[in-house]
């Protein structure tokens, strides 16, 4: 809205008030508020009637944007956050941005333009400047799992950090001491406080960081597959246990270890982080990180709700704990 009075060289509260229709301004001044509203492409949820004629209800259409449609975990979170945003009376889309696109952003743009009063993100994709697109058009925004000094609004995080300090904790009172650490790319905010639980998990054990096997790719089964062979050949002495900070690449991980016969948990012990479906699925079954999607759907649509509300986001982030579920994929060392 600020945005929109500094267009129309009026104050703030001038804006507020006409456009909550308890103001009668000049037609000159009208004028430029509605030329302002029409180039910075401005909505606003609930507007009444300058005139008092009555009230104009804009689309209660919302936006679920993730980073990748094709990841299991972001799908799932996306398809719970519509069924809580359509039992609350809103129409939501979920949009996915493809970061190495000419334009990620042409698909928000588009909907902007129908009307978009609200978005919840997830992913960290193209996050700064979709921040910065829906402040403009005054359009609330609930981030999920975002660095939190980067963080400008309202947002939901996972207890990312607590989850890894639990496998770690968890693997050493198993007896393991070499446990190495395969992950998704470090720049996205669940990744690196995963792996801070990592390390300080393993520096609260007496053990040292930096003789562990430590590698960074891409959050799929393919780089998991091709993280073993890797593992198996690290200079040194060969882990016994292995973090993998996500499920995805952890069942690569045990598909690998399946085609060279190499046992799990004898030989080596695997725990992931999600709790996708297959992780109850492969063989053995992988002891990993439970992340409640749906509570975390939940807080993010709750989260979105007062700020449409309240015609803002506010307030810090809510952190949704997560627990270690023990499967067959983990054992004591021998």
């Amino acid at each position: 809205m600020g945005a929109v009075a500094a267009e129309a060289n009026v104050a703030t509260s001038t804006v507020s008030r006409f456009l909550a229709g308890n103001l009668r301004v000049a037609p000159e001044t009208e004028s430029r508020i509605r030329e302002a509203i029409d180039r910075l492409g401005y909505r606003h949820m609930v507007a009444r009637d300058p005139l008092g004629v009555g009230e104009r209800h804009e689309p209660r259409l919302v936006i679920i944007v993730v980073s990748d449609l094709g990841n299991a975990y972001y799908a799932a979170f996306a398809e719970h956050s519509a069924r809580g945003l359509e039992a609350a009376g809103y129409s939501p889309v979920t949009l996915s941005i493809v970061a190495n696109a000419i334009d990620p952003l042409a698909g928000v743009r588009a909907l902007l333009g129908a009307g978009v009063i609200g978005a919840i993100s997830i992913g960290g994709a193209q996050t700064s400047e979709l921040r910065d697109l829906l402040e403009l058009r005054g359009v609330p925004l609930i981030t999920v799992e975002e660095e939190p000094q980067a963080r400008a609004s309202a947002g939901v995080d996972l207890d990312n950090y607590s989850g890894a300090r639990q496998v770690i904790t968890y693997l050493t009172r198993l007896g393991h001491s070499e446990i190495a650490f395969i992950s998704g790319p470090r720049d996205l905010a669940p990744v690196a406080a995963r792996r801070r639980g990592y390390e300080d998990g393993l520096r609260a054990a007496g053990i040292e960081i930096a003789h562990q096997f430590d590698l960074e790719g891409e959050c799929s089964e393919d780089f998991g597959f091709a993280a073993l062979t890797q593992l198996l050949s690290f200079e040194g002495e060969r882990p016994t246990a292995v973090f993998v900070a996500a499920d995805e690449i952890a069942v690569g991980v045990l598909n690998a270890a399946s085609q060279i016969q190499l046992s799990v948990p004898g030989e080596l012990s695997v725990v992931g982080f999600d709790d996708i479906p297959a992780a109850s699925h492969v063989t053995p079954r992988l002891t990993t990180v439970h992340t409640p999607l749906a509570k975390l759907a939940e807080a993010a649509t709750s989260s979105l709700l007062s700020a449409l509300a309240a015609g803002r986001a506010e307030g810090g982030p809510v952190v949704v704990p997560v627990t270690l579920v023990v499967r067959e994929s983990t054992a004591a060392l021998t």
